[in-house]
């Protein structure tokens, strides 16, 4: 593990060796599924902007870059329309049509810095050459390659330098290793932060953003349900006799406890006829009792 961590460090250091930063710059990150070189390769000037497609990810790693976009870059929404960032970092396995996204986004003269394996410069070579001049290719090891490019102004592939790039997966000794340079080879373009940078909406986070508002805070204020109820008119018997059944007149008054109850009872009226014979007649009525606890611990009925 140990080993594994000084070689990485050593590839960071010499990528970095190549490029020279400015004093204010931004790197677009359009897939990040983990935590990648990117993060030691840039200074303290850099914004990062980064596309997360994963939601777990997104959560444990959307405050460790400037700004995260929950989605893939397809939910993507930069503002200004016309916005290009100085740096694209990507790392891993990508299609032609990430790449050519990714590359659309980068300022004229920005930097391309692309870690992959040569299946992936082979098939991405017409992708790189139309996007890009200066390229250069280096070995990280066995199985990785960096590449890195100068965004062209204007787009156009050479054939000459797609087939050199397809060559070099054939011939993988053509590819030299990746060492320090004395001095920069690229230099990355200054850029201000965009002023719009958001992927696909997330209910828990705008739930979040909601808790947190002044202005939610005010509304919910000025809508809270007061428990005092004012009466536009007087009330009548009946009206106190609703109150007590609902329970709003339970409490304390004066020391006492009181509590309204409805009892439901039933009456009987027998009617006898001269021609022996009885009707009988039932009633059910609804009463409301009154039974109040006193302070002195007697429980009265009304």
């Amino acid at each position: 593990m140990t080993s594994e961590k000084t070689l990485n460090e050593e590839y960071v250091d010499k990528v970095k060796s190549l490029i020279r930063f400015p004093k204010k710059y931004t790197v677009f990150i359009p897939e990040l599924y983990k935590r990648n070189d990117i993060f030691k390769m840039v200074d303290q000037n850099a914004e990062l902007y980064g596309c997360i497609p994963d939601h777990d990810t997104y959560y444990e790693m959307k405050n460790m870059l400037t700004k995260a976009a929950l989605g893939t870059y397809h939910e993507l929404k930069i503002q200004p329309l016309n916005y290009r960032f100085s740096m694209v970092y990507i790392e891993g396995d990508i299609p032609s049509f990430v790449l050519e996204f990714a590359s659309k986004r980068l300022a004229s003269g920005g930097l391309l810095v692309y870690k992959t394996n040569p299946y992936y410069m082979f098939s991405n070579a017409a992708a790189l050459n139309t996007y890009y001049g200066k390229i250069n290719v280096y070995k990280i090891n066995k199985y990785e390659i960096v590449i890195l490019g100068e965004k062209k102004k204007n787009y156009a592939e050479t054939k000459k330098e797609t087939e050199r790039l397809k060559n070099m997966y054939y011939n993988e000794s053509n590819i030299p290793e990746l060492i320090f340079s004395p001095e920069p080879v690229y230099a990355v373009p200054p850029a201000d932060s965009p002023k719009q940078f958001t992927g696909k909406p997330d209910v828990k986070e705008i739930e979040d953003y909601i808790a947190k508002s002044n202005l939610y805070k005010k509304v919910k204020e000025q809508t809270k349900i007061s428990m005092l109820k004012n009466p536009i008119m007087p009330l009548h018997l009946s009206h106190l006799g609703l109150l007590l059944t609902t329970g709003f007149l339970d409490g304390e008054l004066d020391g006492h406890i009181v509590k309204g109850t409805v009892v439901k009872t039933k009456t009987r009226d027998i009617e006898n006829k001269k021609e022996k014979c009885k009707i009988i007649r039932e009633k059910e009525q609804n009463k409301v009792v009154i039974k109040i606890l006193t302070n002195r611990g007697e429980i009265i009925e009304i």
